[in-house]
C-alpha cells in the first residue's frame, strides 16, 4: 500500500498499487471524457452539502446557511458568489474542511473503474485514480469561475442559460466535447440559482 498525497487531510489515507494501470487510448474517447467528467462533476455535486460539508461550514462563518446573504446550506455557495481571500484561508486551515475536501478526492480517486476525464487545472486529460488537485488549487479554481461568472452577470440583460466554459485546446462540438471538473461544477450550480 502507497499512501496518497492526501494523507495529510485529517489523517486520511487512500491506499493504491503500485501496478495501477495506465488509462489506454480508449479512455480518452469524446464519450469517455463526457461521462467520466459527468461521474466527477456528480462527485463534487453530492459533496456539497453531505455532512462533511456542513460541519465544514459550521467551522467557516461565511459557509454557515444563509451566511453571506445567499440562503444556502452547507458549501453550496462554493462557485455561486465569489468569497475573500480571508475566507478561502480559513476553510484552508479549517480541519473540518479539510475532511470534507480529503473525502472529495478520495471519491474521486476511487472511481471504479478508474477512467479520464480533463484537469482543467492540469490543462490535461487525467486519471481519477490519479487525481492530484490541492485543496487551495481546487477552491481557488472554483472561487476564480465564480468571480468570472459574477463579472460576466453584471454585464448580462436576459436570462440566458449558463455556459460551459472549456480549458484552452477543448471545443465544444460533439466531436471534441470534454467536460472539466470546474464547468461543469459551475454549470450545475448555476442552473440550481
Amino acid at each position: 500500500m502507497v499512501a496518497h498525497r492526501y494523507a495529510g487531510f485529517a489523517g486520511i489515507v487512500v491506499a493504491s498499487s503500485a501496478t495501477t494501470p495506465t488509462p489506454t487510448a480508449g479512455f480518452t474517447s469524446p464519450f469517455n471524457l463526457q461521462t467520466c467528467g459527468a461521474l466527477v462533476a456528480s462527485a463534487t455535486y453530492r459533496s456539497l452539502a453531505n455532512m462533511n460539508a456542513v460541519a465544514c461550514a459550521q467551522d467557516v462563518p461565511e459557509f454557515v446557511p444563509g451566511g453571506g446573504g445567499t440562503g444556502q446550506s452547507g458549501l453550496t455557495r462554493l462557485g455561486k458568489v465569489p468569497i475573500s481571500s480571508a475566507t478561502i484561508s480559513r476553510v484552508l486551515a479549517s480541519t473540518a474542511c479539510r475532511l470534507w475536501y480529503g473525502n472529495l478526492a478520495m471519491s474521486i480517486v476511487n472511481t471504479s473503474p478508474p477512467c479520464t476525464y480533463t484537469d482543467v487545472l492540469a490543462g490535461q486529460t487525467v486519471a481519477t485514480n490519479r487525481y492530484t488537485t490541492s485543496m487551495a488549487a481546487y477552491i481557488t479554481l472554483v472561487n476564480d469561475r465564480a468571480i468570472q461568472n459574477a463579472a460576466n452577470s453584471t454585464q448580462e440583460t436576459t436570462d440566458a442559460p449558463p455556459t460551459i466554459m472549456f480549458p484552452p485546446g477543448v471545443g465544444n462540438t460533439a466531436a471534441t466535447f470534454g467536460i472539466t471538473l470546474a464547468s461543469v461544477l459551475i454549470a450545475v450550480l448555476a442552473a440550481l440559482a
